[in-house]
């Protein structure tokens, strides 16, 4: 598997913005930021503002985007030969199961009523036939 901790797939803690890096907040800027708006920050007083360093780039490189499709796409097929795989057969089998428990009850209920439906139709038919047997004999 890909090492997990790679520095050219952005986390949750990065600041992006899509079509434009220059407007992206370095790190040091969102501390500058935050320190001095908030109150509970003492040494706020002692960061300068001007001190903020910037890239030698002069803005935030965009990641290569097929090269984090490609690990992504790797980090999938890895995780669908493993535990993925697993977890979807659970699945299947869950509802696989679920299904064929629905299809014997609508059988059955389809046969029970096929069957008393019939039976009823027997039980009449075999009455009257004797019914017309006793009549013959007397």
């Amino acid at each position: 598997m890909a090492d997990p901790i790679d520095e050219s797939i952005p986390v949750l803690t990065d600041v992006l913005v899509s079509g434009a890096p220059e407007m992206a907040r370095s790190r040091a800027q969102w501390l500058v930021e935050r320190c001095t708006t908030e109150p509970a920050c003492t040494h706020a007083s002692r960061i300068d503002a001007d001190f903020v360093p910037v890239p030698p780039d002069g803005g935030w490189a965009a990641p290569d985007v097929d090269r984090i499709v490609e690990r992504l796409r790797a980090r999938l097929g890895v995780y669908l030969t493993g535990e993925g795989r697993d977890a979807i057969e659970a699945r299947c089998r869950e509802a696989f199961a679920e299904h064929a428990g629905w299809l014997v009850s609508q059988v059955t209920r389809e046969v029970v009523l096929t069957l008393e439906t019939e039976l009823e139709q027997w039980v009449h038919d075999a009455l009257d036939a004797e019914i017309e047997q006793r009549a013959d004999q007397h």
